[in-house]
């Protein structure tokens, strides 16, 4: 799956030494220039206008303006498309990530208990899942609340880890695998479960 155009401009200015002071601290850019929003764009999108995305980011809050006309971006971003195609594909991509975990997992301990092996790959991958039914409404709302801080924080940090190693030059090099972590948060009534 790829990032849609404005989050591929908030990923590169966040991991793209051209545009950060350091890795997760992005630069305030000019609009245009040598190493610009407007360069920024043009290096990450190309085909929408620098002033589109401009306003598109500026519009959901992700970047502000100044009298200057610098552009800075916004701390502890995760943009969430308005559209509803890329809102769906996002969704999709989610959900098969999770069920091709659980899926290698079950191949991998039905393997080890069928015989002598150890690990298939030699490791599961990460799934773990905390619940209650033990939380009144009050300890539901701070947990909800909770989650919010520290899984931005969590999913920021894993973002960083990730941006820090990536390889942005890739011309010529062969696609390579896709990985990460994705959480999310849910809750069922009682009648439901």
């Amino acid at each position: 799956m790829q990032r849609s155009p404005i989050n591929n401009v908030v990923h590169y200015w966040l991991y793209d030494k051209d545009f950060y002071d350091s890795p997760g601290v992005p630069k305030t850019l000019p609009y245009v220039g040598g190493k610009s929003f407007s360069a920024l764009v043009q290096k990450y999108v190309g085909d929408l206008p620098v002033g589109a995305v401009r306003r598109e980011l500026v519009s959901r809050g992700a970047i502000t303006v100044d009298q200057s006309d610098r552009c800075t971006l916004s701390p502890g971003l995760f943009l969430i498309s308005d559209d509803r195609e890329d809102l769906l594909q996002s969704i999709f991509f989610s959900i098969r990530n999770l069920l091709e975990t659980v899926d290698f997992n079950l191949q991998n301990y039905i393997a080890v208990q069928s015989s002598s092996m150890h690990q298939i790959n030699g490791y599961p991958r990460f799934e773990r899942t905390v619940w209650t039914t033990k939380l009144d409404d009050k300890d539901n709302r701070a947990f909800r609340q909770w989650l919010a801080v520290n899984g931005q924080e969590f999913l920021e940090r894993a973002n960083r880890f990730i941006g820090e190693r990536e390889q942005i030059d890739v011309n010529g090099v062969e696609e390579r695998k896709v990985l990460g972590v994705g959480m999310y948060y849910y809750e069922q009534d009682p009648e439901n479960l």
